[in-house]
């Protein structure tokens, strides 16, 4: 991504960084004067005052910080308050800047820290939330409302509403920057930061393979006896991406519809009393399908991904029989026999590419699941599918 780096001597230094989903405030970056340029350069807190990824996050680096070890997991309580730090030296990330103060986050392995740095005088100071256990109660000590109700004071004498808002504040980036905002007289002067999260939708179509298999020792067909069903399968939905500038990982929410044919008439049968028998299933699918997709390689006009969801199926059969003839000569009919359930689960494994942004092509293998649940016997659909979206 395009940013920019301030070295030790105050010298601006344009480029890319390479630019990641962190879980945590990043210890270095990646640096490259251009995009072609085989050097890349290693941006820590020795050797780098701040980092920019242009218009999306900004982090500057803080000697000698005091950073409290106090963890407000519940998990993790003791009966008494942890009041105890550790000094470092860090990157912080801006979250907001104003004429009066700025704000600070820090994420850790411990929890997520806020800083206020008063621009009077440079100070920086973590906002405190305490936690510990009571007799097996949580009790939370908002501490840092108190620094909040401080800054209303200096900045804003007499503003009550600030001073209620101060002491009603969550400690919660939004609620801390809302106050901040006014702290600083309604202006925040750091970067307008572009929207990170994008939804696109897609519609598709492809070709789906279903095998039926039956099993068990006292079903309709042996154990084993299956049939193949191959049919169009049109599909459609909505992506949500994480991080359209990483483009790694994308929840998606899709809906296919196709038909299924199962056809075991004049089926020749082993059995000694049972010579023969019939049955024509068709099936009309309906799924929704939550997914996770997972951009292993990710390059601006092309994309390597695999993908894995939950099948929520609601199937429609027809007015189906079992025909079964016997070797005397006789035959009996069972309306809707064998008993296919009407919703059940599968599980969907996908891999494709996106060329270009706008084309999608995949192959999908799902999980055998179960379409009928009898007590000496039973019934699984296996699948395979292949086919193309179109992003919009």
């Amino acid at each position: 991504m395009p940013g920019y780096a301030v070295d030790l001597k105050n010298d601006t230094l344009k480029g890319y960084i390479n630019y990641r989903e962190w879980r945590n405030n990043p210890m270095s970056f990646s640096f490259k004067r251009s995009l072609t340029d085989h050097a890349v350069q290693n941006l820590t807190v020795k050797n780098t005052k701040a980092v920019a990824i242009t218009n999306l996050e900004y982090y500057k680096t803080f000697n000698n910080l005091r950073i409290s070890k106090g963890n407000n997991d519940a998990g993790s309580l003791t009966a008494i308050i942890d009041s105890s730090y550790h000094i470092d030296t860090v990157f912080l990330k801006v979250v907001t800047r104003g004429k009066n103060v700025s704000l600070y986050s820090l994420a850790d392995n411990v929890k997520i820290h806020f800083y206020i740095e008063d621009n009077k005088d440079d100070r920086i100071k973590e906002l405190d939330l305490f936690s510990y256990l009571n007799d097996a109660t949580i009790v939370v000590v908002n501490a840092f409302r108190k620094q909040l109700t401080v800054l209303a004071l200096t900045y804003r004498p007499g503003d009550t509403k600030l001073i209620e808002q101060a002491q009603r504040a969550n400690y919660a980036e939004e609620d801390i920057k809302a106050f901040i905002y006014q702290i600083n007289g309604g202006e925040n002067v750091l970067f307008k930061q572009e929207k990170v999260s994008a939804i696109r939708f897609f519609a598709g179509a492809g070709v789906k393979s279903n095998t039926l298999t039956f099993g068990g020792a006292y079903g309709p067909y042996p154990s084993g006896t299956n049939r193949t069903s191959i049919f169009p399968v049109l599909s459609a939905g909505a992506d949500f991406i994480i991080n359209k500038k990483t483009n790694r990982i994308t929840f998606r929410a899709e809906a296919t519809v196709t038909n299924n044919t199962y056809n075991f008439n004049n089926y020749v049968s082993p059995n000694l009393v049972i010579t023969s028998s019939s049955l024509d299933v068709k099936q009309l699918n309906i799924s929704v399908i939550p997914q996770v997709i997972y951009n292993f390689y990710s390059r601006k006009d092309f994309k390597a991904f695999i993908d894995a969801g939950l099948s929520c199926n609601f199937s429609f059969y027809n007015n189906y029989s079992y025909v079964a003839n016997y070797f005397d000569q006789t035959s009996t009919t069972q309306k809707k026999f064998p008993p296919f359930e009407k919703t059940w689960p599968s599980y969907p494994l996908k891999a494709g590419v996106m060329l270009n942004n706008k084309l999608e092509i995949y192959g999908t293998y799902w999980l055998s699941s179960s379409v009928i649940n009898a007590l000496y016997y039973s019934a699984v659909i296996k699948s395979y599918q292949v086919g193309v979206n179109y992003i919009f």
